[in-house]
């Protein structure tokens, strides 16, 4: 066998190792909020029904750009699964693990290619964060392929390279800002490329692009005033009269977790335990190879300073790519987690393969062959135990909870989907964590998965609703004797685990002899209509049943509040009990809506009074800087005009 083909084999062999590892088990993946959020920009570009201009939140406060959900898009074009988007962003991931080999090879040969690829192929972390739908897991590819263009446009002068650079650069740090600490390699290589005369104006052609690339998020800041000086002063100083600026060894501590791949049985939360009792651990060898890319990254420090010859560049650029970015963060102006360091792990491996490269060309006969042989060995070690320790981790999850660390499995909540989608329901009714999407996570995560259901409600806060039509129902009250359909994972005694109960709510299913009926006849101008109360006097709750016409928003949003403020025989006001409404959004014709607002502590209010009866009000409220502005809702007399902002009742 020829050295070219085997050269071949073993990078298709590396490519299997990442994709084995990043789209195997495509069920055993976490799907919570952030994936939620990311998914309903996605899939409504996806289905024409937007088109974002501002991504989901960031941790410094600042809503992110809507790159993500432009990218993530095409799977949702084929299919409304996240099981296939996830696998998507897998293999954009495993293109990522070609790339940066392929870069390798260019720039420091066959054996640091191949050592670069399979440690990036197999690294703990590295699969890891490549196997959710989050923003910063489709960095990789567009990171290597910003600073690939930087050195081939730079150092090679190849012009096409030099035109993609600045965009691939733009949408990279749109994906996650912290791509943009890479800017200082832009800068250097863009030094070095002047020196050599090998910029053409196809650089320069790449800054418009790069701009029109900005053109939504910029559209979509201005649109939402995400910069103004108040908003920019409330997401940079939000923790700063807590925790002043200081240097902290966190970021470095991170960056090296994620390199050498120590830590991975947190995922497994409070069962790590039993998780290390059932798979090796690897940490003690990863120690080492983390170690390792520490070592190799002093010795390319000392080879750029000492030669300086045509290589010199390629080697700054891997330092800067490795350490840019953990001292950025080393700076305590925004709190740092681990994906954070996603960006790095290639330069890692890179500097590793490159010091590997170093080594073997100053042996000679023997100890040369020695080395490859030992280093074939080692290489081959740490790729399998990672390897095994993965796959047992995605066996351990999918078979046991992980109270504090891996969510329930993807694959674990499709069968509840199914089960709601096969019935080819009207409308679905969901009561789980709350009524916020994008706020509560259970809401979040089912607004995604059925999103071919016509009509999904959600409902949380004590509120009960009654369509005029039969429902399907979700809810995670696995006792409901009605319930048609349980899921229960296998693991499902962990106090983490979520039981799904799938039934059927019959149409009018309210029971209006519950409550006594209201005939005042008036009507809240968002055409909410009390329709019938019961005051229990022992508990201190007032139940209350409403209709409306329509679905409905305030001045602000449609989020409502239900004010009640219970009354004397004189009108005066003992207690109050405001409590969220049912989102206007979810408002139909025909259907009943209940809720319960319970007076803290005694119903008197401790006054000895009497409760005669009550007035209700709804009102939306509105953040700003000097305080939240309140707004009511006027209610409609019978002659159509405003008459207050209040209903009154009376208990007999």
């Amino acid at each position: 066998m020829s050295a070219r083909i085997a050269e071949r084999l073993t990078f298709i062999l590396i490519l299997l190792v990442a994709a084995l590892l990043r789209l195997g088990a495509p069920g055993v993946v976490e799907f919570r909020q952030d994936e939620a959020n990311l998914s309903r920009l996605a899939l409504d570009l996806a289905r024409g029904r937007d088109f974002p201009l501002l991504g989901i939140d960031s941790s410094v406060g600042i809503r992110n750009a809507p790159m993500s959900a432009y990218l993530l898009a095409p799977p949702y074009l084929l299919s409304d699964s996240p099981v296939l988007a996830t696998s998507y962003v897998g293999l954009l991931n495993v293109i990522a693990v070609g790339l940066v080999t392929l870069l390798a090879r260019r720039y420091y040969g066959v054996a640091p290619a191949i050592a670069a690829g399979a440690l990036y192929a197999a690294g703990l972390w590295a699969v890891h964060f490549s196997r959710k739908l989050w923003a910063q897991e489709m960095l990789p590819l567009f990171v290597a392929l910003a600073i690939g263009s930087a050195l081939l446009g730079f150092l090679d002068g190849k012009r096409w390279a030099q035109l993609a650079h600045l965009p691939l650069l733009a949408i990279a740090g749109q994906i996650h800002y912290g791509a943009f600490f890479l800017i200082p390699i832009s800068l250097f290589l863009l030094l070095v490329g002047w020196r050599r005369r090998t910029v053409r104006r196809e650089f320069w052609l790449g800054l418009p692009l790069a701009a029109l690339i900005f053109v939504p998020y910029l559209a979509g800041a201005l649109r939402d005033n995400l910069f103004s000086p108040d908003a920019l002063a409330r997401a940079f100083t939000r923790d700063s009269a807590a925790a002043p600026l200081t240097i902290s060894t966190d970021a470095l501590r991170l960056a090296f977790q994620a390199i050498a791949g120590t830590g991975y049985a947190a995922l497994a939360g409070d069962a790590a335990p039993a998780f290390r009792a059932s798979a090796p651990d690897p940490d003690p060898l990863l120690v080492v190879l983390g170690a390792l890319v520490g070592i190799a990254a002093l010795w390319l420090a000392a080879r750029a300073f000492i030669r300086r010859d045509r290589r010199t560049p390629v080697d700054v650029t891997v330092l800067l790519w490795l350490a840019v970015t953990p001292l950025a963060f080393s700076i305590t102006w925004t709190p740092v987690y681990s994906h954070y360091m996603i960006a790095i792990l290639p330069a890692a491996f890179l500097a590793l393969g490159a010091a590997v490269g170093d080594l073997l060309a100053a042996l000679r006969g023997r100890a040369r062959a020695a080395a490859l042989a030992l280093g074939a060995v080692g290489l081959a070690a740490v790729v399998a135990l990672q390897a095994w320790v993965q796959i047992a981790f995605l066996d351990f999850a999918n078979r046991y909870a992980t109270p504090g660390g891996f969510s329930t499995p993807l694959g674990w909540l499709m069968p509840v989907r199914d089960a709601i989608l096969d019935q080819s329901p009207e409308q679905a009714l969901a009561t789980l964590d709350g009524q916020f999407i994008g706020f509560n996570e259970q809401a979040s995560i089912w607004n995604v998965l059925l999103d071919r259901a016509p009509l999904v409600r959600f409902l949380g806060d004590g509120i009960r609703a009654y369509p005029a039509q039969a429902a399907v129902t979700l809810s995670l009250d696995c006792s409901a004797g009605a319930a048609q359909f349980y899921m229960r994972p296998p693991f499902g005694g962990g106090a983490n685990e979520l039981c799904y109960a799938v039934g059927i709510q019959p149409p009018g299913a309210f029971d209006a002899g519950s409550v006594q009926p209201y005939t005042g006849g008036a009507v809240f101008a968002n055409s909410a209509r009390l329709v019938g109360y019961a005051w229990d006097a022992v508990r201190g709750c007032l139940r209350t049943a409403w209709t409306a016409d329509r679905p409905a928003r305030g001045p602000v949003s449609d989020f409502f509040n239900l004010a009640v403020h219970v009354v004397d025989s004189d009108g005066a006001r003992i207690a109050q009990a405001d409590a969220p409404f049912w989102n206007g959004r979810y408002w139909r014709a025909g259907d009943v809506f209940a809720r319960d607002n319970c007076l803290p502590g005694p119903p008197d209010g401790g006054s000895g009074a009497t409760i005669a009866g009550a007035r209700l009000g709804l009102y939306t409220i509105q953040g700003s800087p000097s305080g939240d502005i309140f707004h009511n809702v006027d209610v409609i007399g019978p002659d159509g005009a405003p008459a207050g902002q209040q209903v009154e009742i009376r208990f007999d």
